[in-house]
């Protein structure tokens, strides 16, 4: 795998099948990233295999908070990841940090790019976890360019 990785490709997640962690102005950001080269690239259909080689192929990566992200530890030393994340998802008893923990163990340059969202009250107890999200497209594009 590694043999094949270039590590070049500029690689946004979407997630077209979620209920939770909706990026609500989704369309908007991709038109955007896609005029910087980004791939759009859905993980539900992908093997493991495949998962692999896209994480390892890819120099800057783009992804909202989920489960999508441990796929980071393919990625090689010295990449780039912009993780989408609700501005009030935090704290004490939060899972916010992993990725971001989990990126300063492999070398990752991460960040987090915090959004505005729309709490989930009907998730009792996970509306702040799983808002969904209104990302500032302007800000997440000043990222990608750093």
């Amino acid at each position: 795998l590694a043999s094949k990785a270039t590590g070049n490709k500029r690689t946004v997640i979407t997630r077209p099948r979620t209920c939770t962690r909706r990026w609500l102005n989704e369309k908007e950001c991709l038109d955007k990233l896609r005029l910087l080269g980004f791939e759009e690239v859905s993980l539900d259909t992908k093997s493991l295999g495949e998962q692999m080689e896209i994480f390892a192929e890819t120099k800057i990566l783009v992804a909202v908070h989920g489960a999508a992200l441990t796929n980071i530890i393919f990625m090689r030393p010295g990449t780039r990841v912009i993780e989408i994340r609700y501005k009030k998802q935090g704290g004490d008893y939060s899972s916010a940090s992993c990725y971001e923990r989990l990126s300063e163990i492999i070398g990752i340059n991460h960040e987090i790019l915090q959004s505005d969202g729309v709490e989930r009250l009907e998730l009792k107890g996970r509306s702040i976890e799983d808002a969904d999200l209104i990302t500032n497209c302007e800000e997440l594009i000043k990222l990608t360019k750093i």
